[in-house]
């Protein structure tokens, strides 16, 4: 599969700093994930039950609590043109806007928007990876989800999720989460799609300065939607 562009050692190819930096955080948490790096107190259950996670950075406890599920706020329809990535070795494919940069390796894919005149940030960005479950594995999707609850509202100040819901992408079970938060003092909205295999870790995220979240929010969330996880 021929690449546009790679990550290098020390993050993404030409990055500008605060939307993709945005990004490259989100990518890490799925890692950190997989690699054991949260420490996970609740006992794994059959039954769905109250799970909590805490991070091993942080002394607080993050508790997480079932409340009737927020209604999603309808994106605008996207009138952009758009072509599919698939990618054999991250086992997803998704849509993305034609003229946006795509920049990509092994297990991540980052994929930007630089607004025209503008050279020092994204306006808006897409991002996905895939991940063996390594320590976590075994463990119940709720108890995975938990976990990446806990570093989202750490490394961007999310108070709490607009919506926090259960979803499907295929036959696995999933999750949404959708937020506003900071990152280097600048603020940020985005969606945040997870869903696992008995093997694998999968994210999608989307995210885009908030002030315009509006402009690309059809565009977004048709990426979100047409996310799949190939076998």
């Amino acid at each position: 599969m021929n690449k546009s562009a790679r990550i290098n050692q020390k993050g993404f190819v030409a990055s500008p700093p605060m939307i993709i930096g945005g990004i490259i955080v989100l990518v890490v948490i799925v890692l950190l994930v997989a690699g054991g790096n949260f420490k996970f107190s609740a006992k794994l259950n059959p039954t769905g039950q109250k799970q909590t996670a805490t991070s091993d950075t942080t002394s607080s406890k993050e508790t997480v609590e079932e409340t009737s599920a927020p209604t999603p706020t309808p994106a605008p329809e996207s009138t952009s043109t758009f072509k599919t990535f698939t990618s054999e070795e991250m086992n997803l494919s998704f849509e993305y806007p034609e003229d946006w940069k795509i920049n990509e390796a092994s297990d991540a894919v980052t994929i930007s928007l630089m607004e025209e005149g503008k050279t020092n940030n994204a306006a808006a960005a897409i991002s996905a990876v895939s991940k063996p479950l390594g320590s976590a594995k075994g463990f119940q999707f709720a108890s995975i989800v938990d976990m990446q609850r806990v570093a989202l509202k750490k490394e961007f100040s999310v108070q709490d999720f607009t919506v926090d819901n259960e979803t499907k992408v295929g036959d696995n079970e999933a999750r949404i989460l959708e937020f506003q938060g900071t990152i280097s003092g600048n603020s940020l909205t985005g969606k945040y799609l997870t869903t696992a295999d008995k093997e694998n870790i999968y994210a999608i995220t989307v995210l885009a300065d908030t002030d315009k979240w509006s402009k690309y929010s059809g565009d977004l969330q048709k990426t979100l939607d047409s996310f799949k996880v190939l076998k």
